[in-house]
């Protein structure tokens, strides 16, 4: 039982910050024509939140 809170604990540090910066890009970018395609907010998502992450974990 205990490994399975450690797992949704685990997912909600990691769904939070994509949730966040999902919303906050679709804020920025509505209008934009980066909007057009998912591919650049998956990737612009990933890459902040990767830097973000590493920093607060300490790797960097």
């Amino acid at each position: 039982m205990l490994n399975l809170q450690y797992l949704l604990y685990v997912f909600l540090i990691t769904m939070i910050p994509i949730l966040l910066i999902f919303g906050w890009m679709r804020s920025v970018f509505a209008l934009t024509a980066i909007a057009d395609t998912w591919l650049w907010w998956y990737i612009g998502a990933s890459i902040i939140s990767s830097i973000a992450l590493s920093k607060a974990v300490g790797l960097q």
